[in-house]
């Protein structure tokens, strides 16, 4: 029951997060911007965002640290300082992870016919933003692909410069993958690389980074149990890890265990206070919990440290329509879209707000559009299902229903609008027996 998003299509490109690391320590990876998933169960009121699919990797590590400090309290230590210098100012990992994914994803072009294709690339970066030691730290497998993540990385020269306070070096790790990229890695893709990972795991089982991506494609396979485990075993191997506490967060969302994700969320807040996304999660797990005023508190904070992420905005507008505030889930939706156009979730909550004002055909504009962005999640087809019935139009209701259905074969959505417009068709038969199964499936 989940509606993920795509990112933009500027040169497909795998960026998520930075981390202060120590040296020889393996932080799992996160993504700031990580795409945030939307649920729309049957009451129309109580459309939940969950967290979504990452979509990318950026893992930056400093030199120079002292070997006694533990990577929580190293984020604390360099962003705390504030010296006055050429690059003066607070080091904000996070902010400045942001700047490089948008440099270096501009410069990138994908060779011809490598969509399926992955590859990881090691640099240094130091104060001037001038880049040291570029490597391809784990091939493609094709020379021209792997070339042009070293080409990326070469003409987005010079990066962004580090401020004072910054450690003297960043170790960096760009993750280049077409799939994820665009939110279009089959299941065979997410099977492949949990495999890949597992045998990572084989030959050193603390690798936090494997454990990670192993547990981010259990979350897309739907084994959320496993999935669950690998974050716990990188918390009890790092325990002020934030990014293991921001993707089990994520798992305890898609699983509408939103205690656990608040808990978890809080946590980020605590070790990472200026991360946006330990809010955005929180304010999604506070929606879940009928906490709707401390959700906007999450949201506001979240908008305060990242004005321009549209997930945010769409969670915002999926606030304001709980609220009943639908005037104000047209514009946060807008911000949201005016920012990231191809953003699925902003459409969808547009969607909800034309619908709830009965503008019915801005609503089926909008519902169309998420279809066509989200094309591979039920919850999008769902959406113009229900529009459909209440239109009238129940024959387009069942094939949205149908589709659906054959995407979520557990969702008791599918089945419900399924039953309502097959009824109203006048096939009694068939929308007793999807009836059934939704009261089966717990509607």
């Amino acid at each position: 029951m989940r509606q993920a998003r795509q990112q933009k299509k500027h040169p497909a490109f795998l960026v998520l997060i930075l981390s202060l690391l120590m040296s020889g320590c393996n932080q799992p990876e996160s993504d700031e911007s990580a795409p945030i998933v939307t649920k729309k169960p049957v009451n129309k009121h109580r459309r939940i965002t969950a967290a979504g699919a990452s979509n990318g990797s950026t893992t930056v590590s400093s030199e120079g640290i002292s070997e006694g400090i533990s990577a929580g309290q190293t984020t604390s230590i360099v962003s705390g300082t504030n010296l006055k210098g050429a690059f003066a100012g607070v080091f904000s990992p996070w902010k400045y992870t942001r700047a490089l994914q948008e440099r270096i994803a501009n410069k990138w072009q994908m060779p011809p016919g490598a969509s399926t294709k992955s590859g990881i690339v090691a640099f240094v970066i130091d104060h001037t933003g001038s880049i040291s030691e570029l490597v391809v730290k784990k091939s493609s497998g094709a020379t021209d692909y792997d070339q042009s993540m070293l080409q990326a990385v070469e003409h987005a020269v010079p990066l962004p410069p580090l401020v004072a306070s910054a450690p003297p070096k960043l170790k960096v790790e760009f993750t280049f993958d077409e799939r994820l990229a665009h939110g279009v890695a089959s299941q065979e893709d997410w099977k492949k690389i949990a495999t890949e990972q597992g045998l990572a795991l084989e030959k050193d089982p603390m690798d936090f980074q494997a454990l990670t991506r192993r547990g981010r494609a259990r979350l897309h396979l739907g084994d959320i149990e496993k999935a669950l485990q690998d974050y716990k075993a990188v918390i009890i191997g790092s325990e002020n890890n934030v990014h293991a506490y921001l993707e089990r967060a994520k798992c305890y969302l898609y699983i509408d265990n939103y205690k656990a994700a608040l808990l978890d969320c809080q946590q980020c807040q605590r070790l990472a206070p200026e991360m946006a996304k330990g809010y955005t999660l929180a304010a999604a797990a506070q929606l879940g919990l009928g906490h709707l005023q401390e959700a906007f508190k999450s949201l506001d904070r979240a908008i305060e440290l990242s004005p321009n992420d549209a997930e945010t905005w769409a969670l915002k507008a999926n606030a304001d329509n709980l609220a009943i505030k639908h005037k104000d889930a047209l514009v946060d939706a807008g911000k949201a879209i005016e920012i990231d156009p191809e953003y699925g979730s902003a459409y969808a909550y547009r969607g909800d707000a034309c619908e709830a004002l009965k503008d019915y055909d801005g609503a089926l504009r909008d519902y169309s559009k998420n279809v066509e962005l989200d094309a591979f999640e039920s919850q999008a087809y769902i959406r113009r299902a229900e529009l459909y019935s209440t239109l009238g139009q129940y024959d387009k209701a069942v094939i949205d229903a149908t589709e659906a259905i054959h995407l979520a074969p557990k969702n008791a959505e599918g089945y419900y609008y399924r039953a309502h417009a097959n009824e109203e068709l006048g096939l009694k038969a068939q929308a007793q027996k999807d009836l059934a199964r939704a009261k089966q499936l717990g509607i």
